[in-house]
């Protein structure tokens, strides 16, 4: 059985995986911290882009996924805002930490949110076929990306 939810917690633990090394470059000030800010930048914007997606095609189903995609919507703003802020930064470490930490915050709350309340929605409002759809061109795009 096909499960929208499963595709994107896979999805999730890559990205935290990312954020994980983003922060521990930060902490250790290594050089490659600019390479893993835009690594990580570029794989949430395509995973945000997914969503999007997939709340495109098929937020007609159900006007109860109205509320859930204002909120997923909203928080996409605020990471995607996080993500300027951090890139344009001038100001000092310390205040530089505590937009990284607050951007790593509002990711790992927004991964729940999209666990416990988008993705479980999609699995029950889609047929099977719709589901597998979703998976294969999920699938399909993330070898492009890659």
């Amino acid at each position: 059985m096909a499960s929208i939810l499963k595709v994107f917690l896979e999805d999730h633990k890559v990205l935290d995986t990312m954020l994980e090394s983003f922060i521990e470059a930060q902490i250790s000030h290594q050089s490659t911290v600019m390479d893993q800010f835009n690594d990580l930048k570029n794989s949430l914007a395509v995973h945000m882009q997914a969503e999007e997606g997939l709340c495109n095609s098929f937020s007609h189903k159900n006007s109860a996924l109205d509320e859930i995609i204002k909120i997923m919507r909203e928080q996409h703003k605020q990471i995607n805002e996080y993500f300027e802020d951090l890139g344009s930064f001038e100001g000092n470490k310390e205040e530089y930490s505590h937009l990284v930490f607050a951007l790593v915050n509002l990711v790992k709350s927004h991964e729940r949110f999209e666990e416990n309340q988008l993705y479980p929605k999609f699995d029950m409002l889609l047929t099977e076929q719709e589901k597998e759809e979703v998976i294969y061109n999920l699938q399909l795009k993330s070898k492009v990306t890659n």
